[in-house]
Parts: C-alpha cells; structure tokens; sequence
C-alpha cells in the first residue's frame, strides 16, 4: 500500500505552508481561534476541505509545552527537559557514589547487597564455623550434616534475624 500525502504541501506552496506551520506553532494553548484559522488556512492551500471522517480539521494543542502545530511526540521542549532530568539524575549518581566511595558504574543497591553479605560470611567466619570435612573444591560444595556445616547453618539463620537481607536490585530492575 502506498504513502498518504496526507496534508504535505506541494512545490509550488511549500514555502507558505512553512511559514504558517512555524506561526502556528508560536500560538499558545488559549488562542484556538487563531489556531482553527491558521489550520484552516493550511488546508485550503493543500486543497483539502475536510478530513477523513468528513469533520473539521483541527490543530491540536502538545500537552507538554502547550503550543500548537506539533505532539508531544516531536515537543521541541521535550528533548531539553529530558536533557535538564538527565543532567540532575547524573549529577545526584555521581553525588552518591563519590560520598559513598562506590564505582558510578555499578548499582548501589547490589553495592549494599554485596556488602552484606560479606559482613555475613565474615561473622560466620569469626564464629568459627566451617566444614569439618573441607570440600575440595567450591564447584561441588554442597551442605553435608557435619557438625561445621550444622552449626554455620544456625548461626547464619541466627545473624540474619537481626541484620535482614537487604534488597538485591534497585527499583530499575538491574
């Protein structure tokens, strides 16, 4: 299926129906009057009357900077405020990891999850507990009934019950 011209303008009034697109988008939200003029203005010089519903063709307002002639889509504010929130959202990253001495690149929230569990294995340590048997390798580790392995068990269901387990990933699902 082929491309609807739509309500593109022609070589030969290419330049009046520019001119009218950018004075339409300098009409601010309560100026409807003078936007339905415009647009109306705009359609006689693209031959279209109506629109495809055969009703009125009407500007319609962005909702995010309040002007017509354009969505919030394509909103020429948009890309700078979400430049300026990108900015600020960089700078309190960067704020916190420099306070709390962290890499910028990695997630605080795994930072803190990783930390605690450090602090855990390293009080089970200095309990010491431990695997009487000594597995020989960490790959086939596994909890056998040793007396180590029992008492590391509870001391670590223990420790956990007065420092919980602090959330694994962020908010952002990283």
């Amino acid at each position: 299926m082929g491309r609807s011209n739509g309500y593109r303008p022609t070589k030969a009034n290419r330049a009046e129906v520019k001119y009218l697109r950018e004075l339409l988008g300098k009409t601010k939200g309560d100026q409807w009057q003078r936007a339905g003029s415009i647009m109306r203005e705009i359609t006689r010089l693209l031959g279209h009357r109506c629109g495809p519903s055969r009703g009125s063709i009407q500007p319609r307002v962005c909702r995010l900077c309040g002007y017509y002639g354009h969505t919030s889509q394509w909103c020429p504010t948009r890309g700078e405020r979400e430049a300026r929130e990108t900015t600020v959202a960089l700078k309190a990253e960067a704020k916190w990891c420099a306070e709390h001495s962290v890499d910028r690149h990695v997630d605080p929230v795994r930072v803190v999850w990783l930390a605690w569990t450090r602090d855990r294995h390293k009080a089970a340590c200095d309990a010491g507990w431990g695997c009487s048997q000594q597995a020989e390798s960490a790959a086939d580790y596994t909890w056998c009934d040793c007396e180590g392995c029992v008492g590391w068990r509870d001391f670590l269901y223990s420790w956990e019950r007065s420092n919980p387990e602090p959330p694994r990933t962020s908010e952002r699902g990283a």
